[in-house]
């Protein structure tokens, strides 16, 4: 199993998150619903190759503070692919991580369904915003004073 291409595929899928957990197959979350790649459990010593080739791809980050700790935190980007923020830790005896996917660029407001009326507050450039409550409102008008 090669982690580049575990990365380039959660990336082209638009997962949020891969999941590399010893007795689990590996898995993605995308579209906020969890997908396992196949039947194939991964074993400790498949888990613990991931995460040393994610360790390697992180600049050859140093993995003793995994061992010492029992967990750790850190980012890495591979060009072209996408960003990473990489949380491994030890579970039941086996190294374990939860690897987030943040793309390079932001996703269009549009595609969100955020309305132009909370899109163009920041237009203002004098005063403050405050939103103490938020609703979607179909034809809202934001007045100028």
């Amino acid at each position: 199993m090669d982690i580049s291409t575990i990365l380039k595929k959660a990336a082209d899928r638009s997962a949020s998150d891969i999941f590399i957990v010893a007795g689990l197959p590996l898995t993605y979350k995308i579209n906020g619903q969890i997908q396992r790649e196949g039947e194939e459990r991964l074993l400790p010593p498949d888990t613990q190759d991931l995460i040393e080739k994610i360790y390697e791809l992180a600049d050859h980050r140093d993995i003793h503070e995994l061992w010492e700790k029992g967990d750790d935190d850190f980012s890495f980007a591979v060009r072209g692919v996408s960003r990473f923020r990489v949380s491994t830790y030890k579970q039941r005896g086996s190294l374990a991580a939860v690897v987030r996917v943040i793309a390079f660029s932001l996703p269009d407001p549009v595609k969100l369904g955020i309305p132009d009326s909370i899109i163009h507050l920041a237009d203002y450039t004098k005063g403050m915003v405050s939103a103490e409550s938020f609703e979607v409102f179909e034809n809202v008008t934001i007045e100028k004073s």
